[in-house]
């Protein structure tokens, strides 16, 4: 049996690409009398999948979902950690309950309900059926040769090879984040850790990919491992302090011990607290670092062009044949001195200045001139001017702020960073307290000689596991670097690809920026990370600011700017820069205004000329966005083919049996407003 193809090779990942799914015997979807079930070809560009609320727009979703992952999820709470990736990327068999989720829809409980999708994906034809009451396969077959459908690891293997992946939990985080635009993925844009592990699956051969993560998992265990040995070891020391001052010749020595124990593990607790202050600290007195810079580049550039308009107001009160009055000006203007006797005069040098900008004569300041052709371009000039001075006051303005809250964050870093100093140095001077005096203390009983040995011996094993740790930081770097430096090869692909996407949504100006970032990784160690930050200009901004988060943009941008970032990735990492992007209910917080451009980035994506996939599901909703749609990306000959309609298929919910000619009237509305009917 032959099931070879191409394996994606230099971090290329063969996205699968949808061709066509059926459904039949499923309650939810009995189709009509000429055709039963649900059957959707999926053509190159945009299927749009519509209907009401309880139709199954999200079912339908899922269900395409299921079709490749199988009964297999990940680890709960996995997508919710803080650092994505902090918890194991394991792919876990889900329990019987989970695995009937779509046998609870209907009431035959889905038993005799099958699902079969087709793909396309490593240059292979694909084909999975699976029972919809258990998720269980029934077929699978690659290029038409049929594979063990009693394997669910097989399959595993087999779509790990064509995709290019290296496990199945990367699968499964693959298209939680990058096919699919579920409700509870991460903001990837605004997510460092989710662009790392995202980088690590896409741009890494597998065995590489695998090789990092399994190298993180293990200095994460070892970190872990030091850190509740410590814990152990101080409990330890005060359960035998305690033994010590239980027995009847207790000492003064047994008591400090007592007292000295608790004392140092709050110390311990309080130190790690506070080096997480201090990092947060240290990152963004970097970030204001980098802000100022920006903001005194664009004051620096505005003082410039304000020198330069000046200077050209004053060239243009002149006649064509006063040069030599023009340059003597202009000396006294951009130097300050008269260029005849060398004396500074700046009364003389603000008349100046105020005549030109007013429109006054330069040398007599009579406010009576002859209208010059050259009028019009002069007042553009005073009108740039005035602009220009506003700019550079705004951007003053900002550097004060930016100044005034570096020194503050600069203050607050040194000042943590020495408590975090003192408090090192008195834990080390209670270490060693404790150290002496348990050296101090008489021959135990048996008991507590073999505490004292187990002490021993947990000291001996933390001070083993931090050297290994070192070793296991050295290769963590290494190898983080290389990621870092291989994604950083595509970053103006990703930059150019976003700011494409981006520009035709936002009237803002918006770009990445390739930013990595120091981040930690367990509680010991630091690492730069492979990372991107997205510049936004702003109602408030001239220039391109830094926004750190989704709060920092409006609602209408939120999700669109996101998306720009995921089909860009897609672009540059996706084989042949093709791949399947599927997303449900995209009008949600689009304001009237922006409908049309949302239209316009998701029909670039899935236009009707390209080999990519984009899969839309909505509600029959009140606006243009639907009309826009279906205008832009659905070529009028292809209706039928590129819009499947639930309110035909799907079980009618109880609004649709009594509203269905509203209903109808809607679809029929939309459709006329997309040109098509």
């Amino acid at each position: 049996m032959n099931t070879q193809s191409p394996v994606p090779k230099g971090g290329i990942i063969h996205f699968p690409l949808f061709q066509r799914l059926d459904v039949d015997d499923f309650g939810l979807y009995p189709g009509n009398t000429d055709s039963p079930g649900l059957h959707v070809e999926f053509r190159g560009g945009l299927t749009l999948i519509v209907g009401t609320n309880g139709l199954g727009k999200t079912t339908l979703i899922t269900m395409i979902y299921r079709m490749m992952s199988g009964g297999y999820e990940l680890r709960r709470g996995t997508l919710e950690a803080e650092e994505l990736g902090g918890a194991q990327l394991q792919a876990l068999r889900m329990k019987p309950k989970e695995r009937s989720m779509f046998g609870q829809r209907v009431n035959d409980l889905a038993v005799n309900a099958r699902a079969k999708l087709q793909i396309r994906m490593g240059g292979s034809q694909i084909v999975i059926e699976r029972r919809l009451d258990n998720l269980g396969l029934v077929s699978f077959t690659v290029d038409g040769v049929a594979l063990d459908t009693r394997d669910e690891d097989a399959f595993q293997a087999t779509m790990l090879r064509l995709a290019g992946l290296s496990s199945f939990g990367d699968w499964l985080i693959f298209l939680r984040q990058m096919v699919f635009y579920f409700e509870d993925r991460r903001s990837l844009v605004w997510d460092p850790s989710a662009q790392r592990q995202m980088f690590r699956i896409l741009f890494l051969d597998p065995a590489e990919a695998e090789a990092l993560y399994l190298l993180e998992r293990e200095y994460l265990a070892l970190d872990s491992n030091i850190r509740n040995l410590t814990a152990a070891l101080n409990r330890l020391t005060i359960r035998v302090a305690q033994d010590e001052v239980r027995q009847e010749d207790s000492s003064d020595v047994r008591a400090r011990i007592l007292a000295l124990a608790p004392v140092l593990d709050r110390d311990i607790d309080k130190k790690a607290e506070l080096v997480a202050k201090h990092d947060e600290l240290d990152l963004m007195r970097r970030d204001l670092r980098r802000d100022l810079l920006a903001a005194e580049t664009v004051a620096s550039r505005l003082e410039d062009e304000i020198e330069e308009t000046r200077l050209r107001l004053v060239y243009s009160s002149f006649p064509d044949g006063s040069a030599t009055a023009k340059y003597l000006v202009s000396l006294l203007m951009s130097e300050g001195h008269c260029a005849v006797c060398d004396t500074e005069n700046p009364a003389l040098l603000t008349d100046l200045v105020q005549r030109s900008e007013s429109g006054f004569c330069v040398l007599c300041g009579s406010g009576e001139s002859k209208e010059k052709p050259t009028a019009e371009p002069i007042q553009l000039d005073r009108t740039r001017l005035e602009e220009a001075r506003r700019a550079l006051a705004h951007y003053r303005q900002r550097i004060d702020a930016l100044n005034s809250k570096l020194i503050s964050t600069v203050t607050d870093h040194r000042s943590l960073g020495d408590r975090i100093g003192a408090l090192t140095e008195d834990i080390l001077h209670r270490q060693e307290q404790l150290e002496a005096l348990m050296a101090m203390l008489p021959p135990e009983e048996e008991k507590q000689a073999k505490a004292r040995e187990d002490l021993s011996a947990i000291k001996d094993k933390i001070k083993d596991d931090r050297r290994d740790l070192e070793v296991l930081a050295e290769r963590l770097t290494e190898s983080t670097n290389a990621l870092n430096d291989l994604t950083e090869s595509k970053s103006d692909a990703i930059r150019t690809a976003f700011a494409r996407y981006a520009g035709d949504f936002l009237y803002e100006r918006a770009e990445l920026k390739w930013k990595p970032q120091m981040r930690r990784i367990g509680q010991l160690q630091r690492f730069m990370t492979a990372s991107f930050e997205l510049e936004m200009s702003g109602t408030d901004f001239q220039d391109a600011q830094r926004r750190t988060g989704p709060e920092a943009v409006s609602e209408s941008q939120r999700e669109f700017i996101d998306l720009a970032f995921r089909m860009a990735i897609i672009e540059v990492a996706g084989h042949d820069g093709v791949g399947s992007l599927v997303i449900d209910a995209p009008e949600s917080s689009l304001d009237a205004v922006f409908v049309n451009r949302a239209a316009t980035v998701l029909s670039r994506f899935g236009s009707p000329t390209s080999e990519s996939r984009l899969i839309i599901a909505s509600n029959l909703i009140d606006g243009k966005l639907l009309p826009q749609l279906i205008n832009k990306g659905v070529p009028k000959g292809e209706v039928s083919a590129r819009i499947v309609n639930l309110l035909e298929i799907a079980v009618p919910t109880e609004a649709l049996r009594k509203e269905r000619s509203a209903y109808e009237r809607e679809w029929n509305g939309i459709l006329q407003q997309a040109n098509v009917r």
